[in-house]
């Protein structure tokens, strides 16, 4: 039986080398998964990937996979409840205080910076809507 020639001897050794430092990497954390272990040994995870993807996926199979947890939801009836006391609190407080006959949506957007961002998305929150028309009257969006 014939040896391997020279170049496939030292391809199996270097594949042996890689295989080993990174089976050593996720060996000793072995919760910390693909990424952590892909970001521990770079140079081994790439030549992995690039010469001996079967193996690499055979051995990350088991690790740990990130779980993506979908950010919460926006609660809009609580968001426009909160909104509409904070409108009529600001407008009753520039009525009785600073004695302002007539209050305009930037006065507003100033004592209330949130506003602002949700102007455009009145449609969702109906109290908010009535409450600075009522305060300012015509409101234009948009």
């Amino acid at each position: 039986m014939k040896s391997p020639p020279p170049r496939l001897a030292k391809a199996s050794s270097l594949v042996a080398t890689k295989a080993t430092a990174h089976t050593s990497r996720t060996a000793a954390n072995p919760l910390s998964g693909i990424k952590a272990a892909r970001m521990a040994e770079p140079a081994a995870y790439i030549w992995l990937y690039r010469n001996d993807h079967d193996w690499l996926t055979e051995t990350t199979a088991d690790m740990v996979r990130a779980v993506r947890v979908p950010p919460p939801r926006v609660d809009w009836d609580a968001r426009d409840r909160q909104l509409a006391d904070q409108v009529r609190k600001v407008a009753l407080e520039m009525f009785e205080t600073q004695a302002i006959r007539r209050i305009r949506l930037s006065q507003l957007y100033q004592r209330i910076p949130e506003l602002k961002a949700k102007i455009l998305r009145l449609d969702r929150m109906p109290l908010t809507r009535a409450a600075i028309l009522a305060v300012v009257g015509q409101v234009r969006t948009g």
